[in-house]
């Protein structure tokens, strides 16, 4: 069997493709040799890796929950995507913090963090209420606060309370069901 070069290893010739930008029909030409590189690279930016010098490689059952979660609808149930793996947990946790495109992928994997996992992840879930850059997924857990059980629960609100996301905590607490949440909130 004869090695195939891939399109990346194939030259070719400079040969322009009209792309309309805007409304004037402004073209934008791009290359075929660049649109060859760039079309092996789609899974390197939808992981968020663009340091290469730093990045890490999804494993397979990373990359399939992922992939699970990258489809717009239906959205996986968490039951699922724990059926694709010995390692939920740190599988989920990894989508969470490489995954960035689609957006909504590392917001599910977070969601099934807060409601199925919560006692195993509970460093990471008090960890987004104090980080400066983890707004969306602090908020995640001050909505699943009921769900949580209430040592994990107790813990989110206290942290968010105290974090950079007490302007949230602060209208999100009083909403719980559990009366020990409640009282964190004069």
């Amino acid at each position: 069997m004869a090695n195939k070069a891939s399109p990346i290893d194939t030259p070719a010739p400079y040969e322009p493709v009209d792309l309309t930008m805007n409304k004037n029909d402004c073209p934008l030409h791009v290359s075929l040799v660049a649109r060859r590189l760039l079309a092996g690279l789609p899974l390197l930016f939808a992981w968020g890796m663009t340091n290469t010098a730093a990045a890490v490689s999804p494993t397979e059952t990373q990359d399939a929950i992922y992939r699970a979660l990258s489809v717009r609808d239906p959205v996986p149930s968490c039951d699922d995507l724990a059926a694709l793996t010995d390692t939920p947990v740190a599988d989920l946790q990894f989508v969470v913090e490489k995954a960035s495109q689609p957006p909504w992928a590392g917001m599910r994997a977070a969601q099934c963090l807060v409601t199925h996992h919560a006692d195993d992840a509970k460093s990471t879930i008090v960890g987004w209420t104090t980080s400066d850059n983890t707004k969306g997924l602090a908020i995640i857990a001050l909505n699943g606060l009921d769900r949580l059980p209430l040592d994990v629960a107790l813990d989110v609100a206290k942290s968010a309370l105290a974090g950079p996301y007490a302007e949230e905590a602060q209208k999100r607490v009083p909403k719980a069901a559990a009366p020990e949440l409640k009282a964190l909130v004069p």
